[in-house]
């Protein structure tokens, strides 16, 4: 079963893998990063995979996965809002979604995240397909995070695999979830 997160920017200008990388790193202890050992992000767009640069800056509707020493399905893509099928190209549909999912935040803040999530157009999915090992649970919030950070950005929990409820959170709340279910395929 596969597990997607959804993050939302706030800032305009699209990451570059370093800066993810290196705050990816700082949220992993010492035993995950010396069992994952060198990180590559391999970019799948238009059928063509290819390992990206340190200093790559990441592209619209292209997918990146993690490629580790330990079995990985970590993953994300740099989706545009519009033509998505959840029609978040439009302020009222962005907002109508963060009502739904962001049950934890203020009115004005949501109201504010969606005029910001529709100014800046996109959104990251964070996912973990099936097959997952033990580690990457933790691999996977770290990443998340890792993201969410570096875009100043908020995550989107829209299901009950972690011990936070269905929300929008700060990375710095989200950085402490823990898995409540473990599934490996």
């Amino acid at each position: 079963m596969s597990v997607d997160l959804i993050v939302i920017p706030s800032g305009s200008e699209f990451l570059y893998w370093n800066t993810i990388k290196t705050r990816f790193l700082s949220l992993i202890t010492p035993q995950e990063k010396e069992s994952i050992g060198d990180i590559s992000l391999i970019r799948s767009k238009a059928g063509l995979k290819e390992i990206v640069e340190d200093n790559h800056q990441l592209s619209l509707d292209a997918s990146y996965s993690l490629q580790l020493k330990v079995p990985s399905t970590l993953g994300f893509t740099l989706f545009s809002n519009e033509g998505d099928n959840m029609g978040l190209e439009e302020y009222d549909m962005a907002l109508e979604f963060l009502e739904d999912y962001g049950r934890n935040l203020e009115a004005e803040t949501i109201k504010t995240l969606a005029a910001s999530w529709k100014k800046l157009n996109y959104h990251y999915e964070i996912t973990s397909s099936g097959g997952r090992s033990l580690m990457e649970c933790s691999l996977f919030v770290a990443l998340t995070s890792a993201i969410a950070y570096e875009c100043c950005g908020y995550v989107m929990v829209m299901g009950d695999e972690l011990d936070l409820k269905v929300g929008v959170y700060k990375p710095e709340q989200f950085k402490l979830a823990k898995w409540t279910k473990f599934w490996r395929g």
